[in-house]
């Protein structure tokens, strides 16, 4: 990013929030008196992972790195697929009131000056003093489940929610201070309050898009003419893990960015020019999906860019950031994207989607849309994102494939009244390593008739179909994963379903089952809850030991609806991590040994530095302690062995690949990383190693060899 840039957010976002205290920029708390500026919530139950304040700004601006600003795939375990889309989006709402241009804009980049005199731009919505003036969020599921997200949504459950997570927020443009503050807001309020609820599903066909649902009232007690509504962003198509804003001398280059405007799907896009060597391989979409107030003949949609705050490219004719509100109105009424004309020059580009005239009632005599006192309009844009469909260096039609595909489910998903056709629930997984394989156990919630979830919210019927195995991706390169397997019920249909082959197996081959044969479940403790699981499947003939690879994820698809054109769809995935090994050895019953045995540098798995090395201790008793020494007897590294709270913490390599996403293990296996208690690497020869059983006092005694 450029450095004046960095100042300049930090001069429009950072500096009001001086006078509030270090805690909230450090912590991101809430503060106990009332200046509630609460940017601390963002959408989690997709893909898209995007901060939503309750002062009309989207984003985070990368002020922490950590929650998200825009970033698809959120869930992605492939750090390429995290990508950042935008470092700020806000709202505009545009007028004219007393035979006077107005727009309240809750950003725009850089400083700007009107008719006041020189002022940050934007910052012109607030929410009130009121501390429970909040973003609140609410969520239809009502379960828990073993899915930890939906688990998370559940604790949000309200019977009024529309989607799987609703954030809502309520702001105005009539402070003149920022509440609770006495920084000024020197502008002249069209006089609207706003209410944005946003909606997002896990839907996989779903969960790509982000719903904004706007509702304004004209509360300044006279009428508004013309009044237009739009999105503007700062879209900046980047990846933190490729380089991080947040690091010295870190951050990608904002100023290759292309913009483009799709006419027939109403949608600003933004990509990356060159992908950043395959980090920032996405789309950013911003589109329009409609009004419940087009009362106007000339209803339109619009579409203006230019560069970061007034930047000059040479030999490109293109606007230069608006200034004062009746350019700023100009912008937003003046140019149909119809008559986009395509700039290729890459850069820094601003986005400005807008929508209007909108209102209840249209004076036909003046041609004009009135807004009268008291009235409210209703406009609604889609966030959407899309991995590039193809690898090519050239933005085709055809590498815009999945981005096309997500935005026409966002205007489906507006027209159907936000009522989406559900696959089935996902089954609560339970997965358990062993000796060279992984068990992965799951109920029977997606088809089970006591189960309120298992209906489809449009239907009302349960379409199970039949569930399918997955794992990370076996061989070969890429980011795909690995279908283990399909089962399916038994039945025909008259018209051949869409996006599945009816195999016709039956569920009986993955039914757990007693000793004489009959179907039985199995019973877990899952966070305290006493869960049953009636399948089972066994993915044998895995290397132990081996981190990052081995995800699964059981999902149940249903059969859709063929008469209406509406595909066979999955549940939402859970990935559950797990690495294979051999299972607790009580009382030291079998030898305690080390694998890779000699350990040659580097293992497979390792990676490229000395502290990025692994190997493993195998048939360890339940809680042991390790101790390592070299020939001549000196200790170089002591270790505590704990079955039930080993999570891998302690080695880089499982850290970097599996940690933070809870792996499960098998218990009778822990990993070293060939450093010594001294944090020094180890030399290649030959080692001794001890293995008490802290239960029993018996020990193990054994050797391993390093070669380098």
């Amino acid at each position: 990013m450029n450095k004046n840039k960095i100042l300049k957010i930090f001069y429009i976002f950072l500096i009001p929030f001086f006078l509030h205290s270090q805690q909230i920029k450090n912590n991101r708390v809430p503060l106990s008196k009332p200046a509630i500026r609460d940017y601390t919530h963002y959408t989690f139950a997709g893909q898209i992972g995007m901060t939503v304040t309750n002062y009309g700004i989207l984003g985070e601006g990368y002020n922490t790195c950590v929650q998200p600003s825009c970033r698809y795939k959120l869930y992605s375990e492939y750090k390429q697929e995290q990508v950042e889309h935008f470092s700020y989006a806000g709202l505009w709402i545009g007028g004219i009131k007393n035979n006077k241009s107005l727009v309240s804009s809750a950003i725009l980049d850089g400083f700007v000056s009107d008719e006041y005199g020189s002022r940050p731009a934007g910052r012109e919505f607030t929410s009130s003093s009121d501390s429970s003036d909040v973003v609140k969020i609410k969520s239809i599921f009502n379960k828990s489940t073993t899915d930890p997200v939906i688990r998370k949504l559940a604790s949000y459950y309200d019977s009024t929610a529309v989607s799987h997570q609703d954030m809502i927020a309520e702001f105005t443009d009539t402070s003149q201070i920022i509440p609770g503050t006495e920084m000024q807001i020197p502008h002249e309020p069209l006089g609207v309050k706003v209410r944005l609820e946003t909606y997002c599903w896990n839907y996989p066909y779903a969960n790509s898009f982000v719903i904004l649902n706007y509702t304004a009232k004209n509360i300044s007690g006279e009428k508004i003419i013309n009044p237009y509504v739009g999105i503007w962003a700062d879209n900046s198509v980047g990846n933190m893990n490729y380089t991080s804003i947040c690091e010295p001398g870190g951050g990608w280059n904002w100023y290759d960015n292309r913009n483009d405007y799709v006419d027939s799907l109403d949608m600003a896009i933004q990509s990356d020019l060159d992908g950043d060597q395959g980090w920032a391989q996405s789309y950013f979409g911003l589109k329009y999906l409609g009004s419940k107030n087009e009362k106007s003949t000339d209803f339109d949609v619009y579409y203006d860019q230019w560069p970061w705050n007034g930047n000059q490219i040479d030999g490109v004719d293109h606007h230069l950031t608006p200034i004062g509100d009746q350019e700023l109105y100009a912008r937003m009424s003046q140019y149909p994207g119809s008559e986009y004309s395509v700039i290729t020059e890459s850069a820094s580009w601003m986005s400005l989607l807008t929508a209007g005239p909108i209102g209840n009632r249209e004076d036909f005599q003046l041609r004009e849309v009135v807004w009268e006192p008291g009235e409210k309009i209703n406009f609604a844009f889609a966030i959407v994102c899309g991995l590039w469909a193809t690898d090519s260096q050239t933005d085709t039609e055809a590498r815009r494939a999945i981005l096309y595909e997500n935005a026409k489910w966002a205007q489906r998903a507006y027209e159907l009244g936000y009522e989406l056709p559900g696959p089935p629930p996902s089954p609560n997984m339970k997965v358990v390593p062993g000796d060279q394989k992984i068990t992965i156990y799951w109920d029977n919630a997606p088809e089970d008739s006591t189960n309120e979830l298992a209906y489809d919210p449009v239907s009302q019927e349960i379409d199970f179909e039949g569930y399918r195995i997955y794992s990370g991706r076996k061989t070969g390169i890429g980011r795909e994963k690995t279908l283990l397997a399909q089962y399916d019920i038994v039945d025909e249909f008259e018209l051949k379903q869409i996006g599945f082959t009816n195999y016709n197996t039956g569920l009986d081959q993955i039914r757990i089952r007693d000793e004489e044969g009959n179907p039985t479940t199995k019973t877990f403790v899952i966070d305290g809850d006493t869960m049953k699981f009636h399948y089972k499947y066994v993915d044998y003939n895995l290397k132990n030991g081996w981190p990052g690879r081995n995800w699964y994820t059981v999902v149940a698809f249903d059969y859709g609806n063929a008469e209406k054109g509406i595909p066979s769809s999955e549940s939402a995935s859970s990935k559950i991590y797990a690495i294979p090994g051999a299972g607790e050895n009580p009382g030291l019953e079998r030898k305690v040994e080390v694998y890779p045995n000699p350990y040659r540098a580097t293992a497979d798995w390792d990676g490229f530095g000395e502290r990025e090395r692994m190997l493993w201790f195998t048939n360890l008793p339940p809680r042991a302690k390790i101790r390592i020494y070299t020939l001549s007897g000196e200790v170089i590294d002591i270790i505590e062995h704990n079955s039930k709270t080993y999570n891998g913490s302690d080695i880089r390599l499982l850290k970097e690949t599996v940690f933070g996403k809870s792996p499960k293990f098998s218990g009778g296996e822990h990993a070293w990383d060939l450093l010594t208690r001294y944090n020094q690497p180890i030399a290649a020869g030959l080692y001794l190693f001890t293995v008490e059983d802290l239960e029993t006092n018996d020990i193990s005694i054994g050797k391993f060899a390093i070669i380098k």
